[in-house]
């Protein structure tokens, strides 16, 4: 939600400890939030060396019942912000939090189709 404020502290970040490797955690819906803004370009150019994107679901509905996204479309910008990190990014990770109600089998084809790594927590 603070954009701006990622990216400055990343250009620092990468001024001060150039080979420290920087990792960007987040809902992937930065796009959404930003949308006349390159951000997954912008992220890259700042130093951002690999994303890891919180998935949370299998499906838009079980993501919208999990999540309760305030943004309308965010099941499907955070899919398009994933496959626009591939472009730019070594490593892309969706991720989902291990739970009865979530089919990690299925998130882990998603993240496949787009590309992405993998990796279920918990």
């Amino acid at each position: 939600m603070r954009l701006d404020t990622v990216l400055d502290v990343t250009r620092r970040i990468r001024e001060r400890y150039p080979s420290l490797k920087v990792r960007l955690d987040t809902d992937g819906l930065a796009q959404l939030r930003d949308r006349e803004r390159e951000v997954a370009k912008e992220l890259k150019h700042a130093g951002i060396d690999s994303v890891s994107i919180s998935l949370n679901a299998e499906s838009k509905e079980k993501y919208e019942e999990i999540c309760r996204p305030s943004l309308v479309g965010s099941y499907n910008a955070l899919l398009a912000f994933a496959r626009d990190c591939e472009k730019y990014f070594a490593q892309v990770r969706l991720t989902v939090v291990r739970t009865e109600n979530i089919d990690v089998s299925k998130c882990k084809g998603i993240a496949e189709s787009l590309g992405c790594d993998f990796r279920a927590r918990g």
